[in-house]
């Protein structure tokens, strides 16, 4: 709907009894109750039209609801809320500026007339010298022309005095789950969760975040009953003053209602603070990344720093304050990351509990496949040949096959046998030297992927013998 739209719905009540879409004349007293209420038939349903009242959603009567009514009458049923159709409303009078405000072809809808030259004088809620104040429409050459003028005035109260009343829906205020709480002593950061909903349909909401007075963080129409984080973070954490009452507040408003939740705790100590200006994703990696970092503690108390990757410990040592460190991913843990999301966590941890983390994350890109003999095998003398049968996959790579016969020497010559492995035929050494104290055979298999290509390749295995 949209303004100036006919809804119809609901039906008038006086003093417990239906009326119809004309409504109630009779003359009255300051006790007439009267309401909106369900119809019991349609027959019985106003038709109301759609205003905008200050920007909101309001629906005003277009009949009269009563006529011969007394003033204080009027008055006193102002202000009602009444249920219809499941939905709540207030029932209320329009002020001399309100009435302003409606476009004329609203007014133009209104059943002003009661007969010839007899149109309804309707009370606005505002008073002029403690008297409530008539407005009246008349139709001069097809136009409506709005007159105003207090009940002391002549003609002020004739015969067809009345009230149109507007409908005006009651807003629900919105809702943060939980309860206020005190969260006790804290030594590190941490987080709380909760959600906001508003029972009012197509409310749009807005979240803020406040740590002690200042706005942190401002949400914008979240999705309701979703659960939203709010985190103190290291850097918050440390900003705050010990031994004090800290405040945490959550205001969410949806334009017309705020509601609030309130947490509070107080900071006993200072957890160790780590400083890491890398990227918290480092993205697409072909090679191990080389992460630095440095811990610090406020109070001096002792650090324990832990290494983590993807949730396995990989190093943990005693640390000194201000001293870089790099994450030790060794080439054995540096195999174990796949292609999907890797994760290495450092964590600092002082005497007395409080622990603050950082997280970096990357993927690996994996194009080349390498294995090679830990263990050279000893010759009694010098091979002269060899023959290897390779088990792998190289279709989209490249294959390749290298040996040596000086294995045990701490800078092996390595060989290209792959020409003579591809045709499955001995490879001749070319190699005559050495430097360690014995021969031996060593072999390394290579596949890297061809640019590009998404693929699978792999190396299962190999075969083979020497002279």
């Amino acid at each position: 709907m949209a303004v100036g739209d006919i809804k119809q719905f609901g039906a008038l009540y006086v003093d417990g009894v239906e009326f119809g879409p004309m409504g109630y004349c009779s003359s009255s007293n300051a006790g007439t109750v009267v309401e909106y209420r369900d119809a019991k038939k349609d027959s019985s349903k106003r038709k109301f039209i759609e205003i905008s009242l200050d920007g909101k959603k309001a629906y005003i009567d277009s009949n009269f609801t009563f006529k011969y009514a007394t003033n204080r009458c009027m008055y006193n049923n102002n202000e009602k809320v009444c249920t219809i159709e499941n939905e709540k409303y207030t029932m209320r009078l329009l002020s001399e500026s309100e009435w302003k405000s409606i476009p004329l072809n609203i007014i133009t809808q209104i059943e002003w007339e009661y007969g010839e030259n007899e149109y309804l004088h309707t009370l606005t809620s505002s008073f002029e010298n403690g008297e409530g104040v008539w407005l009246f429409y008349q139709k001069r050459n097809n136009l409506w022309v709005r007159i105003l003028w207090g009940n002391t005035e002549a003609g002020g109260a004739t015969s067809t005095n009345g009230a149109i009343y507007a409908l005006v829906p009651v807003n629900n205020p919105p809702s943060i789950s939980g309860s206020d709480l005190d969260l006790g002593n804290k030594t590190s950061s941490f987080s709380i969760t909760y959600s906001v909903s508003d029972a009012d349909a197509g409310q749009e909401l807005t979240v803020k975040e406040k740590l002690n007075g200042s706005i942190i963080r401002t949400l914008k129409n979240p999705t309701q009953n979703s659960t939203l984080t709010f985190t103190i973070t290291d850097e918050l954490f440390v900003s705050l003053s010990m031994n004090t009452t800290n405040t945490i507040e959550i205001e969410v408003t949806d334009g017309s209602a705020t509601t609030y939740r309130r947490y509070t705790f107080v900071k006993t100590n200072s957890a160790p603070f780590i400083t890491y200006t890398g990227q918290a994703d480092l993205g697409e990696l072909t090679t191990k990344p080389s992460i630095t970092y440095s811990v610090k503690d406020n109070e001096g108390d002792a650090i324990t720093v832990t290494e983590k990757l993807n949730g396995e410990v990989i190093n943990q040592f005693s640390a000194t304050t201000n001293t870089n460190y790099t994450v030790g991913i060794t080439d054995t843990f540096w195999l174990t990351c796949g292609s999907n999301t890797n994760t290495v966590e450092i964590i600092a941890s002082d005497a007395l509990g409080g622990s603050s983390s950082k997280t970096i994350t990357f993927s690996r890109k994996i194009t080349k496949l390498q294995i090679v003999m830990k263990n050279a095998i000893e010759t009694d003398a010098k091979a002269t040949k060899i023959l290897v049968s390779p088990q792998w996959t190289t279709t989209g790579g490249v294959g390749k096959v290298e040996v040596c016969n000086n294995g045990f020497d701490s800078n092996p010559t390595w060989e290209d046998a792959t020409t003579m492995v591809v045709l499955n035929r001995p490879y001749l050494f070319t190699n005559s030297s050495k430097t360690a104290s014995k021969w031996g055979i060593k072999i390394r298999i290579t596949v890297t992927k061809n640019q590009g290509y998404d693929g699978e390749v792999a190396i299962y295995g190999f075969g083979g013998a020497f002279e």
